[in-house]
């Protein structure tokens, strides 16, 4: 197998590829929490929450789990890129925890990564425990929390850049602040150091944004499930008002089949066939449930009513009732379009009767 023409020698193009192997590794356990965090978020919300809103501690909740998996995955595939500089994106999860949580969240994570180090490095020094973990940009971490949670997208980003720059500088730096007179002026190396610093900022800021994508997804969701309660009880409202209305009404789409219908329309329905309910007649030509005598002028005021006309109260008989009938289109508010139509009927059989008995 050749070298290529990047490599001074076909071992250091080796360890190269496997350096850059590791820190791939490393980037996807990493961006593991992209997806735990949604998954997680929308699992809480389905399964254990009983509030209108999501509560802060829940938020919280959510963090510690998702940072505490993805720092679990990081820590288990750890390594080293040469033999020399800690491999181990952890700190991502950590961080972003730390920044979002603030101490409460911080607290269980940062002794969760200090652990972890602490397990699963070979090489655990104490010089090494506060360079390889960030532990000195603690403190800054908790101090941003709660500004970075008030800020927009770009602005926790930055944060967190400014945070993880220094510590990812004091993590590559580590093995020199040790031992002092290790030459690590290899162009190679170098080149991966960079690579490694760089990727860890990229991956840390796409995995805010990500954050952010999830909780304004489940703002959008709650709004929407806000706005349908709400048109839920008003519909039920105005269904309510309707069936108390002592006029028969009912609503047809463009083929003339019954879409709503109200208590006192149903009572009339009813005449034809006691046991007929609402969800018997929906989606039905609303002239099955009329006397065939009247169904033929009622298709007309509906034909005439979906033309946009507007048919005023006029006195027909039906059967040996007499009834005021008068027929509207329905409109759509915005575009003007129409929808439907609606018919009301009047029962007006014994008002006529008591004034032919007065006359």
């Amino acid at each position: 197998m050749g070298t290529t023409h990047t490599c001074p020698g076909g071992e250091e193009g080796l360890a190269i590829i496997y350096a850059l192997k590791n820190i791939i590794t490393q980037v996807l356990m990493a961006g593991s929490f992209a997806f735990l965090f949604p998954l997680g978020l929308d699992k809480y919300v389905r399964v254990f929450r009983r509030r209108k809103r999501m509560e802060a501690m829940d938020f919280d909740l959510v963090i510690i789990l998702s940072s505490a998996l993805t720092i679990l995955l990081c820590s288990l595939f750890s390594s080293y890129i040469f033999d020399f500089i800690p491999l181990n994106l952890g700190i991502l999860p950590l961080f972003i925890g730390m920044l979002y949580g603030g101490f409460k969240t911080g607290l269980p994570l940062a002794g969760l990564y200090l652990l972890c180090d602490y397990l699963f490095n070979p090489n655990w020094t104490v010089p090494g425990f506060f360079l390889h973990t960030g532990l000195p940009l603690y403190p800054l971490l908790i101090w941003l929390s709660p500004k970075f949670r008030k800020g927009p997208l770009t602005e926790k980003i930055n944060k967190l850049w400014l945070c993880l720059m220094p510590a990812m500088l004091l993590i590559t730096a580590a093995p020199i602040i040790e031992s002092p007179n290790l030459n690590l002026t290899d162009a190679g190396l170098v080149l991966i150091v960079l690579f490694y610093i760089l990727t860890s900022m990229f991956t840390g800021g796409t995995l805010v944004y990500m954050i952010e994508f999830a909780l304004e997804k489940l703002r959008l969701k709650e709004q929407v499930m806000g706005i349908s309660e709400k048109y839920l009880r008003e519909e039920e409202k105005l269904q309510q008002v309707i069936d108390a209305t002592p006029i028969s009404m009912v609503s047809v789409d463009h083929a003339g089949n019954i879409t709503s219908i109200n208590d006192t329309m149903m009572n009339l329905v009813k005449t034809k066939d006691p046991d007929l309910t609402k969800q018997d007649v929906l989606g039905y030509p609303v002239t099955m449930f009329v006397d065939i005598m009247g169904q033929d002028y009622i298709n007309y005021r509906i034909v005439q009513a979906l033309q946009g006309k507007k048919l005023g109260n006029e006195l027909i008989r039906i059967g040996t009732h007499n009834y005021y009938i008068s027929t509207s289109p329905l409109t759509n508010t915005h575009t003007g379009a129409i929808i439907g139509a609606v018919l009301a009927f009047q029962d007006v059989t014994e008002l006529a009767r008591l004034r032919s008995e007065l006359e």
